[in-house]
């Protein structure tokens, strides 16, 4: 079994207070050259084009609105991390099968550039995680490919610590295209894709506690509502 940690950085890191807290979907370089503020998406000639401000997507990856605590909060580690996310940047971490499959995937379908942020904070009586990452392709239909390919990813390269069994859960038709996944056997792990447009977004939210979080439906219930949420703010920066 294979983590997203086994494909960007596998040197020990310390945390606190949880010494669990895995290595995020993409690893950021240190250093990225700063790209346009915005990206042209939909075809070219007399159609019309959409166009969407790189400056939206810190906007559509904030962390959820709800937190047992009353708030999450980005994660220290990473919080001085660039969040811009290339496909130069794929392809030097994403470098197993199924990370190389995605990436070409992502080539073809036009992939313009992303955004990522890592969240923590709790859910129901135990520490959580929370992750995102918002991808701009060419158009709708290179979207949907994406999305796809973002799905075939998890399923081979799960995003929880000792998964056993990925599932298929119901998305309660988000946005106009979507998929969760549910991963048993190590840490309470729900993720969601979705698709609005030209724009992809991939989420998961995961019990980082050692004890667990109680009751189990607790990761699942908050990993849609910020599906939800997340939605509903992509649905507002493409309008």
């Amino acid at each position: 079994m294979s983590r997203v940690s086994d494909l960007v950085d596998t040197s020990p890191r310390c945390h606190a207070p949880s010494s669990r807290r895995r290595d995020p979907i993409l690893r950021v370089a240190r250093v990225i050259a700063v790209a346009s503020l915005v990206v042209t998406l939909g075809a070219c000639g007399g159609g019309s084009q959409a166009i969407l401000a790189a400056s939206e997507l810190p906007v559509i990856t904030e962390a959820p609105s709800r937190s047992s605590d009353g708030t999450w909060r980005e994660l220290e580690d990473y919080a001085n991390d660039p969040h811009d996310v290339t496909l130069d940047l794929f392809r030097t971490y994403w470098t197993s099968p199924a990370g190389k499959a995605a990436v070409g995937t992502f080539g073809d379908a036009g992939f313009r550039r992303g955004y990522w942020k890592y969240w923590t904070g709790r859910v129901a009586d135990g520490e959580a995680d929370a992750e995102i990452m918002a991808l701009l392709f060419r158009d709708d239909s290179g979207a949907s490919s994406g999305l796809a390919a973002l799905q075939e990813f998890w399923r081979q390269e799960p995003p929880a610590d000792f998964t056993e069994t990925v599932d298929e859960i119901a998305t309660g038709g988000l946005a106009d295209e979507s998929w969760g996944l549910r991963f048993t056997g190590g840490d309470a792990t729900v993720a969601y894709g979705l698709r609005v447009g030209n724009l992809v977004v991939v989420l998961r939210i995961t019990c980082d506690d050692p004890k667990g979080c109680s009751p189990p439906v607790a990761v699942g219930d908050a990993a849609h509502a910020y599906a939800e949420e997340v939605a509903a703010r992509a649905e507002s920066a493409l309008e």
